[in-house]
């Protein structure tokens, strides 16, 4: 600015020239850079911080539940048919399931804040879990927020029930909820450690019929035993393909 070079701003704030150092206000301490001491808070204070506590997460859960709920629905609808084992197996319909999965690549790639592959599929499983518990699972999901019946999703099938009713029963916390899962999971470990080695197991010698039948398939050699041998093949691996799901099933 012309005729004012040698001049120098001063901030009217007198906290940056250290002639306050510290201030207090009706029982709140002002530190340094405008932290608060919330610990002295007086009765008044606290209680406008609970209520604008309260009504803040009112409104944030209630999107969020929303939200979920409307994004669960509307991907059932479209890629799944409203068919909800199919939304449970994840597998949209053959004609969207190129679609559905560049749907998570676009969401993912155009903006950071918008819903994750994993989000999305939460959104379609929160809407399976309420029809898997059923009625009874209703009323006592009822009571749990959305968070809870995400973090519910990791839990055995077998326990979903039960740590339900203990996290409505008990009023758990998410992180409570949570801890119940591992310990629950952490009892089952061997036995899901046995399961997985026997799961495995199908799926390769799955993968050995397949290629077996393939062999036998191009072999153009027409005589009825090899028809036989393909309708064995056929019938065998649709058992195999039943064991898995039986298994999976189970917890």
């Amino acid at each position: 600015m012309k005729g004012n070079d040698n001049k120098k701003l001063v901030s009217k704030d007198p906290e940056r020239h250290g002639k306050t150092g510290e201030r207090k206000a009706q029982g709140t301490e002002i530190k340094e850079k405008g932290t608060y001491d919330t610990k002295i808070l007086t009765q008044q204070e606290q209680k406008v911080v609970d209520e604008a506590f309260s009504h803040i997460q009112k409104i944030y859960i209630q999107h969020f539940q929303n939200s979920i709920i409307e994004i669960g629905n509307y991907l059932v609808d479209t890629f799944f048919a409203g068919d909800l084992t199919r939304a449970k197996k994840k597998k949209p319909l053959p004609k969207y399931e190129r679609s559905f999965y560049a749907l998570c690549k676009k969401l993912k790639e155009h903006d950071a804040r918008l819903p994750s592959k994993s989000w999305l599929y939460n959104a379609v499983n929160v809407l399976v879990l309420d029809d898997e518990l059923g009625d009874k699972g209703f009323q006592t999901c009822g009571n749990l927020t959305i968070s809870h019946k995400v973090i519910l999703l990791t839990a055995p099938d077998s326990e979903k029930m039960r740590l339900a009713e203990k996290a409505d029963k008990e009023k758990y916390s998410v992180r409570e909820l949570k801890k119940e899962i591992d310990k629950t999971r952490n009892r089952n470990k061997p036995k899901r450690d046995e399961k997985d080695r026997y799961l495995s197991h199908l799926e390769s010698l799955k993968k050995d019929l397949e290629k077996r039948k393939a062999k036998v398939t191009a072999t153009r050699v027409k005589i009825p035993s090899y028809e036989k041998l393909k309708n064995a093949f056929n019938d065998f691996l649709k058992k195999i393909d039943e064991m898995i799901d039986e298994e999976k099933k189970v917890e």
